[in-house]
């Protein structure tokens, strides 16, 4: 249960999940706030191209979380 200060922080907070193959799915440039990935970009083999499409999308002064094993 949120209640107090939280709960007013908690209806300003708003989390939308995005499910794709980021190495097709076409968004408009600053279109995300955070891009975070876990154990998939080992996987890609053109890192270099699904980076630079990462950095077009994610807004200004915003997070990329990279997250894989080795």
């Amino acid at each position: 249960m949120v209640t107090g200060d939280e709960g007013s922080l908690a209806c300003l907070l708003q989390v939308q999940f995005e499910v794709c193959d980021a190495t097709k799915c076409k968004y408009a440039a600053e279109t995300f706030e955070v891009i975070y990935s876990r154990d998939t970009i080992l996987h890609i083999d053109d890192k270099k191209d699904l980076f630079t499409k990462f950095l077009v999308r994610i807004s200004t002064l915003y997070s990329l979380v990279h997250c894989d094993s080795i």
